[in-house]
C-alpha cells in the first residue's frame, strides 16, 4: 500500500523539528484519502566506549537490529504512541538504510519513516491545521521512544536534517 500512494499523491511538508536525539520531519498526503502523515526520523548514531569493549561488532550489529532499531521493535514502539483516533499504517527503512550499516569507531546517520493515518474526518472537512497539530503532537512522542534514547551502549543525536 505504501508504494503505490507515493506515485499517486501530493504532498505538504512540515518543518522539521529538531530535538537532542532525533530530527523529526513530515509531510501528509492530501489528495488521496486517507490523509496519511509521513514521520521521517533522522539520527545519528554512535557506539559507546563501553559498547566497544564488550562486545564484538557483529554483535552490535545484531543488538542494534533486535533490540533498538528492526523493524518489529521500532513499529511496536511507536504504534504504541499513536493517538486516538489515528491509525497505524507502517514504517520502512529510508533509501539504503537499515542497522547494519553501523559500525565501531564511527557516528554513523539512519533515517526511519513511519506512516500514521489521520482521522477521517480532517480530509472530509480539508482540515490542513488539524493535522500540523497532529503532527506538532506526535512528533515529540515519537523522539522519547526509548529506542531513540542514548544509554550505555549507543549514543543518539540528531541529523542536521531529513528527506
Amino acid at each position: 500500500m505504501i508504494l503505490w500512494r507515493t506515485k499517486l499523491a501530493e504532498f505538504r511538508r512540515f518543518k522539521p523539528i529538531k530535538y537532542s536525539n532525533v530530527t523529526v520531519g513530515g509531510e501528509y498526503e492530501y489528495k488521496i484519502e486517507p490523509w496519511v502523515v509521513i514521520f521521517m526520523v533522522g539520527l545519528k548514531l554512535q557506539p559507546t566506549d563501553y559498547c566497544m569493549n564488550s562486545m564484538k561488532e557483529n554483535e552490535m550489529r545484531a543488538l542494534l537490529a533486535r533490540d533498538v532499531l528492526g523493524k518489529p521493535t521500532l513499529s511496536r514502539a511507536v504504534e504504541a504512541i499513536v493517538p486516538t483516533g489515528w491509525r497505524w499504517d507502517g514504517m520502512r527503512y529510508s533509501f539504503e538504510h537499515n542497522p547494519m550499516q553501523f559500525g565501531f569507531g564511527r557516528q554513523t546517520e539512519f533515517q526511519v519513516e513511519f506512516w500514521i493515518e489521520a482521522p477521517p474526518e480532517y480530509a472530509k472537512n480539508n482540515d490542513k491545521k488539524s493535522m500540523e497539530i497532529g503532527f506538532k503532537t506526535i512528533a515529540p512522542k515519537i523522539a522519547t521512544i526509548k529506542n531513540f534514547q542514548s544509554n550505555k551502549f549507543f549514543s543518539f543525536t540528531s541529523s542536521s536534517g531529513v528527506k
